[in-house]
């Protein structure tokens, strides 16, 4: 009886990893703007937090430059703790929607889902794939194998050199396999 209801909890524990992808303790960071602030966020009267424009009707942080106005940029910056990240190889992802994204002249630019970071060796910007246009309520990630010298991470979001509307919500920073 005890083997079989072990059995069973062990089952569940391993459908749950199966089913969700990652289990909690591998989430360093998470953020839906659900709290409806951006209290640690630089530059945050860059951005907006429409309560029901997020992704299934929640709040999400939104950088709306329309056309003719300056396309310089719209981007808000996280100081994340990097003694949390130091040594590991992380992934970043978020959701993301877009309305009208003009397409950014260099490859780098554009909408921003980013980790900024710096060490001893230098600094390193790891993006996510580039998109313009209008899209629906698409995941992007960006991978980055923090040093174990990093002495600065940040999370930076926003539109750089590019006009449009874009949405973020369901920012997540896990440990990548």
């Amino acid at each position: 009886m005890k083997s079989k209801l072990m059995m069973t909890v062990i089952c569940a524990s391993l459908t749950g990893i199966i089913c969700t992808g990652t289990m909690a303790a591998d989430v360093l960071f998470e953020e839906n703007f659900n709290a409806g602030q951006l209290d640690n966020w630089r530059d945050k009267e860059s951005a907006g937090i429409p309560a029901t424009e997020g992704i299934n009707g929640s709040a999400c942080v939104k950088f709306d430059l329309p056309a003719g106005q300056s396309a310089k940029g719209a981007m808000i910056t996280l100081a994340l703790d990097v003694n949390k990240f130091r040594g590991k190889k992380i992934k970043l992802e978020a959701m993301m929607k877009g309305k009208d994204i003009t397409k950014a002249e260099k490859d780098y630019l554009g909408p921003k889902l980013m980790l900024y970071f710096k060490s001893p060796a230098g600094q390193v910007w790891e993006d996510q794939t580039k998109k313009s246009g209008t899209f629906d309520w698409e995941k992007f990630t960006a991978s980055a194998t923090i040093p174990a010298d990093a002495e600065v991470l940040e999370l930076v979001l926003g539109m750089q050199e590019c006009q449009g509307t874009l949405w973020v919500d369901d920012i997540k920073i896990t440990i990548a396999e």
